[in-house]
């Protein structure tokens, strides 16, 4: 049981060296900072150190304070820029008569379906050569246009090195 201080009063658990390896928006402030223990937090920076095994997910000023030079001001900064495109993507889908909802982004084309209740997310690739990719079912529309959103930015991450969108569901 951490007390009022967390890890940060734990025998054993560094202060100072740690790394970050990764940084994810959870969405909404759902999370609590894994070093203090009581600051709410949206955004999590994943901290590894050498001496401690596994990973501390913590808060913004937490993660500053183990690691020496590190801003994850700036690091939230692209998150809260992904988050504002995908707000912006999920908006303006077109719908076909059969229920079918699509939209371009970038050179891709994203269409979602529903079916006996469930919602697929598919992709189509600038070339006619690839077969569209169907990607897991989900059991909302919302969810289905995230998962599209998400395949298609990591594609475009990989291309052109943009910050990737990351949704609740990985």
């Amino acid at each position: 049981m951490m007390n009022r201080r967390g890890n940060w009063s734990v025998p054993g658990i560094p202060h100072k060296g740690w790394e970050c390896v990764g940084f994810y928006d959870l969405g909404s402030i759902t999370g609590k900072c894994g070093m203090c223990g009581g600051q709410n937090i949206r955004y999590v920076h994943v901290m590894s150190h050498p001496d401690y095994p596994g990973t501390l997910e913590c808060g913004c000023v937490c993660a500053e304070h183990m690691a020496d030079g590190y801003n994850g001001k700036d690091n939230e900064a692209v998150l809260r820029k992904a988050a504002r495109r995908i707000k912006t993507q999920l908006k303006n889908w077109r719908t076909k008569h059969n229920g079918t909802q699509h939209k371009p982004y970038g050179d891709y084309y994203m269409i979602v379906f529903e079916k006996s209740g469930i919602w697929t997310p598919m992709i189509k690739y600038p070339s006619d050569r690839i077969k569209p990719k169907c990607l897991q079912s989900y059991n909302t529309v919302d969810e289905a246009k995230l998962a599209a959103l998400t395949f298609v930015d990591g594609i475009m991450r990989s291309h052109h090195g943009t910050a990737q969108l990351r949704g609740p569901h990985g």
